[in-house]
Order: structure tokens, then C-alpha cells, then sequence
């Protein structure tokens, strides 16, 4: 009988983004998704924090041609969060 070890995979940066840009379009749970592609859930989340694209402490400006009545904007963000903004 022959026994082969298993180990850890090793992914570089790029793979690591990969697989966070393949979780944003894939649709499902982060569990189910971790199942598929064979990595565990905290790996997930720790490149979601490092590689998911949120920019910390950067603000965008969002540039108003013109002032708008009872004007409304919702912003949704990674992680379940969303931003109501209403004049």
C-alpha cells in the first residue's frame, strides 16, 4: 500500500485574489463556496479582508452635476453593508 501526503497548498497574491473575485460572482455562501474550491473558511475570510478591494480610510468623491430634490443614494458594500444617503 502506498501512502501519499497531503499538505498545504501554498496560493501567491494573484491566486488569492482570484478566488476572492470568483466568490464575489459566485452567488453562494461562503461556506458552500470554500467547500467547492478546498480551502477553509477563515483562509477565505482573511483574503477577503487583504484582497476583496475596500479601500480603508480613502474616500471617493462623487461629483453632482446639479442639486436634485428629495434626492436618494444607496450605496451597497462588501460585507453586507449598505449606505442610505438622503437629502
Amino acid at each position: 500500500m502506498e501512502i501519499i501526503a497531503v499538505g498545504k497548498r501554498t496560493f501567491t497574491k494573484e491566486e488569492k485574489r482570484a478566488v476572492v473575485e470568483r466568490y464575489k460572482g459566485s452567488g453562494v455562501k461562503q461556506d458552500e463556496f470554500c467547500q467547492r474550491e478546498g480551502i477553509s473558511l477563515s483562509a477565505l475570510q482573511n483574503w477577503k479582508r487583504r484582497y476583496g478591494g475596500v479601500a480603508r480610510g480613502k474616500f471617493v468623491e462623487l461629483p453632482v452635476k446639479r442639486a436634485a430634490v428629495n434626492m436618494s443614494i444607496e450605496l451597497e458594500l462588501p460585507y453586507g453593508i449598505r449606505l442610505k444617503l438622503r437629502s
